[in-house]
């Protein structure tokens, strides 16, 4: 325990945790509030998925942009900027809505505001993180990390349905907005030395600078096969459990608080698969993340059914254990794998296998919901599910990946 939070000893990295932990906290309340912000004015699922994937466009389009100039400016005075420009944003959009003049494209143009935003404030994030800690307590800060992400998945959607309930959707868009101008001075505390004429990649031009990320990925087998299969898993599972989630929770569960108590639920387990990462350590990281990527699978399923909040709550733990120990033993290959000098421009890459789908998944799950049904959509989703463990487990290079102290061992 005293090694897990040695790196809450550092000054910078306390600062960052501190940010983060805000920023978290207002961002996990918005999918809520937004979805039943939405949903007050219409029920259409095309219309909701519009909205709720207006955000992922400019993440998408500005991502790599964002990765570049992550490695030529001070990262922490991107991240600041990015998160004033959101809490602009979302501050106007909880304005609009409390005052009951929001319209849907509106809603949607404010919602991709911020996520021009975040295609800024990720990749420099990424670069940041390293610099707040001594490289023997990189895992630990990135497990800690974890922690704080999923904690807020807990705690957030919960007060959301809260706020949503009683006060209505728009305060609780407010309340993100504050957590973005709290995350932005806090950030401001932090003294790093900048890396521009040291680590970091030369200053040439933009194109050459992407194209050096990209034959990282291309060289890498393995690293194609997970991210192309993040992409189809984006589009064809996670889309429609965003849109349709929503949807089945007001129509059949009694509406924001049911859904609230699924994403808490998801929001439990992630902390859990949080701390199976700080202790299990698989020879084969990449195939134990394949084969437990399959949990999601009843969670579609009881949406499917239209079963008891509860049911679909309990059913969405162990779904979020899977994510987050997938998601520990993935980045934890990335570090190990991919040379630190290209390792944000690469992950800009990795990022924008998760983002650029989104909106189209987004965008397509409604009319598809509306010519095949919401329960068949959801039971789509769950056999593709199927296909991708498949396909991964076909590729060599992913399933036969070992640890790297475990391969330098033997």
């Amino acid at each position: 325990m005293n090694a897990a939070l040695a790196p809450l000893a550092e000054r910078n990295f306390r600062l960052l945790f501190l940010a983060q932990a805000v920023w978290l906290l207002g961002s996990w309340m918005t999918p809520v509030a937004l979805a039943f912000a939405v949903l007050e004015q219409t029920t259409s699922p095309t219309a909701l998925g519009l909205v709720l994937g207006a955000e992922a466009v400019p993440l998408a389009l500005l991502l790599l942009v964002g990765g570049v100039w992550a490695d030529r400016l001070p990262r922490m005075r991107v991240m600041v900027g990015a998160d004033l420009i959101s809490f602009a944003s979302q501050g106007l959009l909880a304005v609009l809505i409390i005052s009951g003049r929001a319209e849907i494209w509106q809603m949607a143009v404010l919602s991709a505001v911020g996520g021009a935003a975040d295609a800024f404030h990720t990749p420099a994030w990424v670069g940041l993180l390293p610099q707040t800690v001594p490289a023997a307590m990189l895992q630990q800060a990135n497990a800690l990390r974890h922690l704080e992400s999923n904690a807020a998945r807990v705690v957030s959607p919960l007060i959301a349905g809260v706020i949503v309930s009683t006060a209505g959707a728009g305060w609780a868009i407010a309340v993100d907005a504050v957590s973005f101008l709290i995350a932005a001075a806090v950030l401001l505390g932090i003294q790093v030395t900048d890396l521009r004429g040291a680590d970091r990649p030369a200053a040439h031009r933009f194109t050459a600078q992407l194209s050096e990320g990209w034959e990282v990925v291309r060289s890498r087998g393995w690293l194609m096969a997970m991210m192309l299969d993040t992409a189809l898993w984006m589009l064809v599972v996670y889309a429609p459990y965003e849109v349709l989630g929503p949807l089945v929770a007001k129509q059949h569960l009694g509406g924001a608080r049911a859904w609230a108590l699924v994403a808490a639920g998801y929001g439990v387990g992630t902390i859990g698969g949080g701390l199976l990462g700080l202790r299990l350590r698989p020879r084969r990281p990449l195939l134990v993340a394949v084969l437990i990527n399959a949990a999601f699978v009843p969670v579609l399923a009881l949406l499917a059914l239209a079963t008891p909040a509860w049911a679909i709550a309990g059913a969405a733990v162990p779904a979020g254990i899977a994510t987050s120990l997938y998601l520990v033993l993935w980045e934890t290959t990335l570090q190990e794998r991919v040379p630190r000098e290209a390792l944000a421009r690469v992950a800009s890459f990795e990022r924008l296998a998760v983002y650029a789908p989104l909106p189209l998944g987004m965008a397509v799950t409604g009319p598809i919901a509306g010519a095949l049904g919401v329960s068949t959509t959801l039971w789509l989703a769950a056999g593709w599910l199927g296909v991708s463990t498949i396909f991964l487990l076909s590729i060599p290079s992913v399933r036969g990946l070992e640890r790297l102290e475990a391969a330098t061992t033997g």
